[in-house]
């Protein structure tokens, strides 16, 4: 994690200053033309907008075209126990012939469905077998299909904080790490990676679950979800690559204008095609995200790709990129259309302190 005092000696090298880790200091200049903002209407401070945060997690909470709501993740597993055994090696796993089982008609018998034989976690489960009854139901908890029901009392997270498991939440959302994976003394990259598997529970039997997507325990994690690409900080100011060989110049360092025209698309790979889009400054600007307004955002809009190679221009036809900057959090919004054939999507941002995974609470 990057300090406030490393990044602002990093940038001061550069001549220029920005916010790390939620850095509430502004650097503004005191004969700006706005006493409120210290800017005047038609601009703003890089410096304000743009954050770096790696000391939490981020709830990326996402609306798909066709996106319906979705529950809060519980946990829907049960391990079972098995049949109890004297464990003469200590190994913590029922061996024959070294390990002692009890079959017999009394109180130290140890073979609960009187079949003959031990049966362990992975032997096929009948009532009388001992199991992690998280819930409390009295009834072994196995779903491995997506066709779940919440039971009272199971683990879940409180997305909303409300106290109770709720099963509609206004978005899709997905658990994701601010990661910055590359920094040097001219440049910081960083990207929002999803965590597949951003929960866990450890039980009173001892069991430690720590469900993955690709068992169907977390109902709203999923990769698909995932904000696309990175970005970057340079002496120049923001820049965002759509793709790894594409980034846009989103907005200069020191102060950002108002501003509208066509900008320099940067190949990393394919230089000799000159590419542009038409981009859009705008401050000020407000969102309604779940009936709340939220006020004073700078937005920056990249669309209009146009390219010496046609079949750039063909791929992004019609697409398009929002980003929206918010002073308490820095990125709040990414509304975008990267591809031709590509759905729109909105993407809002919401740090949130600790780190992945997190416990399930009851």
């Amino acid at each position: 994690m990057f300090t406030k005092a490393t990044i602002f000696a990093l940038l001061s090298v550069f001549l220029v200053i920005f916010i790390g880790c939620g850095d509430s200091s502004t650097g503004r200049d005191d004969d700006s033309d706005d006493p409120n903002t210290g800017g005047s209407p038609d601009s703003a401070f890089f410096v304000d907008y743009v954050h770096v945060d790696t000391s939490g997690y981020v709830v990326i909470q996402t609306s798909p075209l066709n996106s319906t709501s979705t529950q809060e993740p519980y946990l829907t597993w049960e391990e079972v126990i098995g049949e109890p055994f004297i464990d003469v090696n200590e190994n913590g796993e029922y061996d024959p012939g070294i390990d002692e089982f009890i079959m017999c008609v009394c109180e130290d018998n140890m073979d609960l469905n009187h079949n003959g034989h031990y049966d362990g976690p992975d032997d096929p489960w009948d009532p009388s077998i001992p199991w992690d009854d998280i819930d409390g139901n009295g009834t072994l908890r196995q779903d491995e299909s997506w066709e779940k029901n919440y039971n009272l009392g199971a683990p879940y997270f409180d997305l909303n904080g409300n106290g109770i498991w709720d099963g509609s939440t206004s978005f899709r959302w997905v658990m994701a790490d601010c990661n910055i994976f590359e920094s040097s003394e001219s440049s910081l990259k960083w990207l929002y990676s999803v965590v597949d598997s951003a929960f866990y529970y450890d039980s009173d039997s001892g069991f430690h679950y720590a469900p993955p997507t690709s068992n169907g325990f977390c109902q709203v994690c999923s990769t698909s979800a995932e904000i696309w690409g990175s970005f970057e900080i340079t002496a120049e100011g923001l820049f965002y690559y759509f793709r790894s060989d594409k980034r846009f110049h989103l907005a200069d360092a020191g102060i950002i204008y108002e501003d509208t025209g066509r900008v320099s698309v940067t190949e990393l790979f394919w230089d000799e095609y000159h590419t542009t889009c038409f981009r859009e400054i705008s401050v000020g600007q407000s969102l309604t995200v779940d009936g709340v307004i939220i006020d004073d955002l700078l937005k920056i809009r990249c669309d209009q790709i146009e390219s010496d190679l046609s079949m750039i221009n063909s791929y992004h036809e019609g697409a398009y990129w929002e980003f929206y900057f918010s002073q308490q959090i820095g990125l709040f919004a990414v509304h975008l259309k990267p591809y031709r054939d590509d759905p729109e999507r909105w993407y809002y941002f919401e740090p949130r302190e600790g780190s992945l995974p997190i416990q399930f609470a009851k």
